[in-house]
């Protein structure tokens, strides 16, 4: 399944962006098996399952964008209403959900640096 926000061509708003990211991370560390992507109007592929856009953009929509869902909100309602889109998705089977991803930092130890402890100018 992806899930592509859309925004007007050269007009990407600071709000729009931090509402894409926050739920593109959600999604990832939920483990929900999604694919988020953040592409302008004029580049929207010809098949989309969730499609996210302000209200401003409803009636510019391509006719050749097929789309499963519309989820139509200001930037600082997305989240919720994209909730509720997963929790609808999540309990009629139409999504999976896997384990939630874990990020590591793995310390590898102190290494000598050389025989006089600093670059060479």
């Amino acid at each position: 399944m992806n899930v592509t926000f859309t925004y007007a061509e050269g007009a990407l708003s600071g709000p729009w962006f931090r509402a894409y990211r926050a739920v593109k991370r959600k999604l990832r560390r939920g483990g929900v098996g999604v694919r988020v992507q953040l592409l302008p109007l004029t580049g929207l592929e010809i098949h989309i399952d969730v499609l996210v856009l302000p209200p401003s953009l409803v009636d510019q929509i391509p006719k050749s964008v097929t789309f499963g869902e519309a989820v139509t909100a200001p930037a600082d309602r997305v989240m919720n209403e994209l909730d509720t889109l997963v929790e609808r998705l999540l309990a009629d089977d139409d999504l999976r959900v896997g384990a939630p991803s874990r990020m590591y930092a793995i310390h590898q130890g102190f290494r000598p640096v050389g025989q006089r402890g600093r670059i060479e100018d």
